[in-house]
């Protein structure tokens, strides 16, 4: 299935240029992914928490995790958001050099999530 341009892309800030896909995939194509299941320390993926992931009035990029739960009256909507988080399913993170994985999609795997 050929990539479909991340719509956002133009507006990725630079600290997450390497690290947001820049094609649209697809959240239950990956779930159905037979990929391997490891645990890593908390510690090694706290560096996540400080990346402006989460849109504020339909800004994107403008908060991190941190923020949001350090001051979770200001940023109730996405507060509530990560709060209903499905924890039945791992992380999933794409393995680029030597990176820990919680679970691991191959590069040359990405085409199979392709939205």
């Amino acid at each position: 299935m050929p990539r479909r341009q991340f719509p956002l892309l133009h507006l990725v800030p630079t600290e997450l240029r390497d690290i947001v896909l820049d094609f649209v995939w697809n959240a239950d194509r990956l779930r159905e992914l037979d990929l391997p299941t490891t645990t890593v320390p908390v510690s090694e993926l706290d560096w996540h928490l400080n990346l402006p992931f989460w849109a504020v009035d339909d800004v994107p990029f403008q908060v991190t995790p941190r923020q949001i739960a350090t001051e979770p009256h200001r940023f109730s909507a996405q507060y509530e958001r990560m709060l209903a988080a499905d924890l039945q399913f791992p992380l999933d993170v794409v393995v680029r050099t030597d990176q820990i994985a919680v679970r691991a999609l191959p590069w040359d795997r990405l085409d199979d999530i392709a939205g």
